[in-house]
Parts: C-alpha cells; structure tokens; sequence
C-alpha cells in the first residue's frame, strides 16, 4: 500500500511540475492572441464608428 500511495505522489508532483512549466506558456500566448485580436479590432471599430457619424 505504501509503495502505491509513494508512486502516486510522484505522480501527482510529476504532473504539478508540468503543469508549472506550461501554464506560463499557455499565458504568453493567449496574452499575445489577445494583444492580436485588439490590433485587428481597433480599425475596424473606428471604420464603424465613422460610419456611424458620416
């Protein structure tokens, strides 16, 4: 029994230290898919803005 219970705990410490190693990336990248959107959304709403005003 304590030889399942160590290997789940390594397994557990293995995923946790993965999940810490791509979380960051995962961050980076919606942050610059975010960064994206808000660059192509930008003259677009301005274009329908001065639509709107013309």
């Amino acid at each position: 029994m304590r030889r399942r219970i160590a290997a789940h705990e390594r397994r557990c410490a293995a995923e946790c230290e993965w999940l810490e190693a791509v979380i960051p990336k995962i961050q980076a990248a919606a942050s610059a898919l975010a960064q994206e959107l808000a660059a192509t959304c930008e003259p677009e709403q301005s274009r329908a803005e001065d639509d709107g005003h013309a």
